[in-house]
């Protein structure tokens, strides 16, 4: 019988792309139903026909009546201790907990599930809360052990002398190629900028991310791409383009003479730029950018990197723009570097593919446990 994972992790790419890519190398995939705390920004996440809802219904060899109730066992308001029924099903019929953050639900966890708690990480908004994750993370992994395995997005994102850091399962995030079939415009691009920040009015984090962009980018057109609601309290500006479906967001990336990372925080990386370079985009990013460090512990030189598209600041970005932007074999050669780089190595799914091959035989031969 193939292992059984249970989603949690509330997000739209890493959910339609990393669903599948479970199911190929030999997991059944349970998705639960999910109330996000940005369901204002999010109101198709449980729509199943929507274009970023993976097929996941007929690969699980349960019965209907037993996946709706796994879907609806609450293990966070309860903080991964639900009742006492739920837990037997839980032990029964789930062999993996795919978990996006919350070190508390975790922990409850921990204390019945007889399975794999797969903690994943991606980055964090500041150092701060990923001290404080990966303190809580020490002290589970020395109480667990192998049952709790943390799943960051490139190795160095968790220092390797830290408790969590024994036994992790690394792999990277990618673009697929059939999500992902719109190229740049090239010559025929609009001479202008885009971006991605999300939730603009409701976290401070992103709003500030918003006026540090908006204050740099003073030489060069731009529009802000995201989950936002436009013209709610915060979010007026007419370059805030507001939510979009699939289709008509990437067309906004590829019609645009650049996508510029708007991050600022070399542990917070987001697709959005992933994807702009998979579509040949030329991206410009920063050095505090979420790019930077997984290409560095790739083995890639900060020479390398700035032929990739990096430059010191935002204001250094806005100056090439300005000088620059209507270069297209110029922008053309980024790209290309670009390509080498972030497409077939550091985020590629070949390489994705590789490490959870290897996570599903370790579950299926060891009684769900995992070794490397």
């Amino acid at each position: 019988m193939n292992p059984r994972i249970y989603w949690t992790y509330n997000h739209l790419v890493a959910r339609y792309q990393e669903v599948r890519l479970l199911q190929e190398v030999g997991f059944e995939v349970v998705l639960r139903l999910d109330e996000l705390p940005v369901s204002q920004a999010d109101n198709s996440y449980n729509d199943e026909a929507s274009q970023l809802y993976p097929r996941w219904r007929d690969k699980v060899s349960l019965s209907d009546d037993v996946i709706e109730r796994l879907r609806r066992v609450n293990i966070f308001d309860t903080l991964g201790k639900p009742s006492e029924e739920e837990r037997l099903l839980f032990n029964r019929e789930i062999d993996v907990v795919y978990l996006g953050g919350y070190p508390d639900v975790a922990a409850g966890l921990l204390t019945w599930f007889e399975g794999v708690v797969l903690y994943r990480v991606m980055g964090f908004v500041d150092l701060p809360s990923q001290e404080l994750h990966y303190e809580q993370l020490d002290t589970l992994k020395e109480s667990s052990g192998d049952r709790l395995i943390l799943s960051p997005g490139y190795a160095h994102l968790v220092e390797a002398d830290r408790p969590c850091a024994r036994n992790m399962l690394v792999f990277n995030g990618w673009v697929d190629s059939e999500r992902m079939s719109t190229r740049w415009a090239g010559s025929q691009s609009i001479p202008r900028a885009a971006t991605a920040i999300s939730y603009i009015r409701f976290h401070p984090f992103h709003r500030a991310q918003y006026e540090s962009f908006r204050g740099a980018l003073i030489s060069y057109d731009f529009v802000v791409l995201g989950k936002n609601d436009w013209g709610t309290d915060l979010v007026v500006d007419p370059r805030i383009l507001g939510t979009l479906p699939a289709d008509a967001l990437y067309n906004e990336i590829a019609t645009s003479r650049v996508f510029v990372d708007a991050g600022e925080c070399r542990t917070h990386l987001i697709w959005p730029p992933v994807e702009a370079a998979y579509m040949g985009v030329p991206v410009l990013f920063t050095h505090q950018s979420g790019l930077v460090d997984p290409c560095l512990f790739a083995g890639y030189s900060e020479s390398a990197l700035i032929e990739a598209g990096m430059f010191n600041t935002l204001y250094d970005i806005d100056t090439f723009l300005k000088n620059s932007g209507s270069d297209i074999q110029r922008l053309q050669a980024i790209a290309d570097v670009q390509a080498s780089i972030f497409n077939d190595d550091v985020f590629s799914r070949n390489r994705a593919h590789h490490a959870l091959s290897n996570f599903a035989s370790a579950i299926t031969q060891s009684n769900r446990r995992y070794k490397v």
